[in-house]
């Protein structure tokens, strides 16, 4: 099978990045520490509470770069303290660019007022 062969059996997927400037490393780290205290179960639970209106519910984590949170409606929230500025990043990945922007316009702006 080609490459390209290889890529159409794959489903569409797109990403949005954007950032909150003038957010304290410091709120950014607290924010990610929250939402991961406890065993790994309690860390879905966190963010499944956090971001099931948005998203669905979290049915797995990685916390190798911040917190990437897949949920189960198909779509991936990405927070991270930036590593030069005082900003939170924010990467979304959803099934069209549409949903990709308005999911991390929405967390943004759920993070901007916590």
């Amino acid at each position: 099978m080609t490459l390209g062969a290889l890529q159409a059996k794959l489903p569409a997927r797109y990403t949005f990045s954007d950032r909150l400037q003038n957010y304290p490393t410091a709120q950014s780290r607290a924010l990610l520490t929250r939402l991961q205290e406890g065993t790994s179960e309690d860390v879905l639970a966190h963010t499944s509470a956090m971001f099931s209106e948005l998203a669905g519910k979290a049915t797995a984590f990685d916390a190798t770069d911040g917190l990437r949170i897949t949920f189960d409606r198909g779509d991936i929230i990405h927070l991270r303290p930036s590593g030069n500025a005082p900003e939170l990043r924010c990467y979304t990945e959803s099934a069209t660019p549409e949903r990709a922007a308005t999911l991390g316009g929405k967390v943004l702006e759920m993070m901007r007022k916590s």
